[in-house]
């Protein structure tokens, strides 16, 4: 069976999936050997529970699965990449405790473009198929 190529709308979701699954390593890495400056907005979020930062930790990985699905299985890429979005957004606001509208406003996007990637390639397929 012939596989469709990938949508540039999926491509654009993985790359920005990827990016934002950076921020909850890097704060796995902090939490081990203090790598961040002494910004406020660190230092609120260094004194948060455990359990919030696992919590948004948790996204990290789930960005990584969705930008792999994303280019290999769109439709269960995009189902990965709105756990993604759930974990990152909750997680990332009661962390933070501060307003992210850029983030919010971005990963938003890449859910619906991972959508939109995944219905196209859904149609693509059964357009090779039928």
């Amino acid at each position: 069976m012939t596989h469709s190529p990938i949508p540039l709308a999926s491509k654009i979701a993985a790359f920005l999936i990827g990016v934002f699954s950076l921020g909850p390593f890097a704060i796995a890495l902090d939490m081990i050997v203090r790598v961040l400056p002494e910004y406020p907005a660190i230092e609120t979020m260094r004194s948060g529970s455990l359990l919030l930062k696992c919590f948004w930790i948790a996204s990290g990985p789930l960005g990584i699965a969705a930008f792999i699905l994303l280019l290999r299985r769109r439709f269960a890429g995009f189902v990965v990449t709105l756990l993604f979005a759930a974990t990152s957004l909750i997680g990332g606001n009661l962390l933070w405790q501060q307003p992210r509208p850029a983030a919010v406003v971005l990963i938003l996007l890449a859910c619906v473009l991972a959508g939109f990637g995944a219905r196209q390639a859904r149609a693509d397929d059964a357009a090779v198929a039928g």
